[in-house]
């Protein structure tokens, strides 16, 4: 897995800008956090695996967007993608289309899913933060292991909204180790740069807003960085359309 995600699955763009770049119509920060909000609305709504988001922002980040108005399609295209290949039940390119305000229609998703397929070389099943984190819960005691990948899990919901500055089995590992160390519970350590963990570490509790795992866990449905969870799912019983003004 390791390799894979150093290799086929790597991340073109390591980081976009928190704020536009000297190219007005450049995707940045803003534009990606707005279009992973989106993204969890639709999961919760539909109630799949949140792990679907993450596939999703995999194929966004190895994809080469032109503009801001490309990047929102291939966002769409990259959910509407994900959850037809990862969940048991798919969106119809009609419906999620019609999330776009009219800005784009079905035959608008379809092609893109064609461009998206062929720039990925349908590699499509990419080594995620959680599945990195199911590889670690071999070293973890057989009765605590639900307990340590939720607290894991609450954590890496919020690593996805952060800059990606380090590989996936450093966040997933990170993670691991905080929830390990706020139940007390010793853990095997893995060969891998020591401060990089560390940093990695302090960024994911900074990311919770210092709320104790504990508490973190009794409340991982309720806790999204920069929402509020009673706007989440739905707006008048539907799931909330695309904001395509950034």
């Amino acid at each position: 897995m390791k390799r894979q995600e150093d290799t086929i699955y790597r991340s073109k763009l390591i980081d976009l800008p928190t704020t536009s770049s000297s190219e007005k119509d450049a995707p940045d920060g803003n534009c990606r956090d707005k279009m992973l909000t989106w993204f969890f609305e639709i999961v919760d709504y539909f109630k799949y695996d949140k792990e679907t988001v993450e596939i999703a922002v995999n194929y966004v980040d190895r994809y080469d967007c032109q503009d801001r108005l490309d990047y929102q399609l291939t966002c769409m295209t990259a959910l509407y993608t994900a959850v037809k290949i990862h969940e048991r039940t798919a969106l119809h390119p009609k419906l999620v289309a019609s999330l776009s305000q009219g800005q784009f229609t079905e035959q608008d998703l379809i092609q893109q899913e064609r461009k998206l397929l062929h720039q990925l070389q349908w590699r499509l099943h990419p080594p995620t933060t959680l599945a990195f984190v199911r590889e670690f819960l071999g070293w973890v005691p057989a009765d605590q292991r639900q307990v340590v990948y939720e607290l894991a899990q609450v954590q890496l919901q919020h690593a996805w909204r952060l800059p990606r500055v380090v590989p996936a089995y450093t966040w997933a590992y990170a993670a691991v180790l905080n929830a390990l160390e706020s139940l007390h519970l010793s853990c095997c350590r893995i060969p891998m740069e020591f401060d990089q963990v560390v940093q990695t570490q302090a960024i994911l509790y900074k990311a919770i807003s210092g709320v104790s795992l504990k508490n973190a866990l009794s409340k991982k449905r309720s806790i999204q960085k920069g929402m509020r969870v009673s706007q989440l799912a739905t707006e008048g019983g539907s799931p909330r359309t695309v904001v395509v003004n950034h």
